[in-house]
């Protein structure tokens, strides 16, 4: 599935983070889709391992060469650290 950027049913995004341009062809992104979708599926998902930010980042990586912000990627980390984490 895909949307346009703050038009899902989560709202406008509170923050908007620029990680530059890509010049990889539509068609080379959805081959490359497709060949990480395996990795991406409800029964691989784990909400503090194995999450959207992940993938996210994986994505980043291959179009632009660069990872999303440790701070997103370390989001379940700081969770799982504060008093009602473990919970």
């Amino acid at each position: 599935q895909s949307l346009a950027a703050g038009r899902t049913p989560y709202g406008r995004p509170v923050r908007v983070v620029e990680m530059g341009e890509t010049h990889i062809p539509r068609e080379v992104f959805e081959d490359y889709l497709r060949d990480i979708s395996p990795r991406y599926t409800a029964e691989t998902y784990r909400l503090l391992s194995h999450n959207c930010n992940n993938f996210s980042n994986e994505v980043a990586q291959f179009l632009v060469g660069a990872g999303i912000p440790d701070y997103i990627l370390n989001l379940p980390a700081e969770v799982m650290s504060s008093p009602m984490g473990p919970l």
